[in-house]
């Protein structure tokens, strides 16, 4: 999806047409995605579904083959991946086009790069190569992070008409994570038309205390941002100097090559 694209609203309407079944059914997955082994009983507690629409659940996903038990012991199995798999291919196959680049990339600046899409309020990292240094961070695929506090987040956000950025700050759970984070709307529109009119975002400790990182976009061919890449680092290891000055450039040029090759 284009970073311009406004997320859908819920109204009255749709909710009448939600089937409950399928709702129960996705938040035992996303319990099960968060912590891998549960009883149903545990199910039931982190979902907020009674033990017997958990057990149905479960019972569902089961036969579907998403679900396995053992002991009472419930997890998630390999077929759930075909979920991701099939998000992975969409989209024009942009992600496998852009996964060499980024390795590359990650062994030319010897830093964490990573690549997300805009989702809501939150960046979902869909790529990630880890440095091979002790500070080395890594993400988990799917993972996601907060937009407005993320060099990757300012950069999608920047993609955006000023409306719709305004838009996903304006529903943020904006926090005060460190002593840096912007956290009034009226400032964090600043920084997006900042990273806008300069083509790239730079953070520094703003998500959390030693965390810095540059981001730039990457666009298809029609000029959308399609999604960030992102270089990020420890101040223990790295410095925003190295990040700006040396990895930067190497992030733009990454972000041209893939744009490059893209549909």
């Amino acid at each position: 999806m284009d970073a311009q694209a406004k997320a859908p609203q819920r109204n009255e309407a749709d909710d009448r047409e939600i089937v409950a079944g399928l709702v129960h059914g996705i938040a035992v997955l996303q319990a099960l995605q968060k912590k891998p082994r549960l009883t149903q009983s545990e199910l039931s507690a982190a979902t907020g579904l009674t033990r017997a629409t958990a057990r149905r659940s479960l019972i569902t996903l089961a036969s579907l083959g998403y679900v396995d038990a053992t002991d009472g012991i419930y997890r998630l199995t390999p077929k759930v991946l075909e979920f991701a798999t099939g998000y992975l291919n969409s989209n024009d196959g942009w992600i496998a086009i852009a996964t060499p680049y980024l390795e590359i990339l990650r062994n030319r600046v010897e830093e964490n790069v990573s690549a997300v899409v805009l989702d809501r309020t939150d960046v979902v990292y869909v790529a990630s190569f880890a440095a091979d240094t002790v500070m080395s961070i890594n993400v988990r695929i799917g993972g996601r992070k907060p937009a407005y506090c993320t060099a990757m987040g300012r950069v999608l956000l920047a993609g955006m008409p000023e409306d719709c950025a305004r838009d996903v700050l304006e529903k943020s759970s904006i926090q005060q994570k460190t002593g840096n984070t912007l956290v009034t709307i009226d400032d964090l529109m600043a920084e997006v038309r900042k990273v806008r009119e300069q083509g790239y975002a730079v953070i520094d400790q703003e998500l959390e205390p030693g965390l810095v990182a540059v981001a730039v976009p990457v666009k298809n061919l029609r000029g959308a941002t399609i999604a960030a890449l992102n270089i990020c680092g420890h101040t223990m290891h790295t410095s925003l100097d190295k990040l700006t000055s040396l990895c930067l450039p190497e992030a733009l040029k990454t972000a041209r090559q893939i744009a490059t090759r893209l549909p």
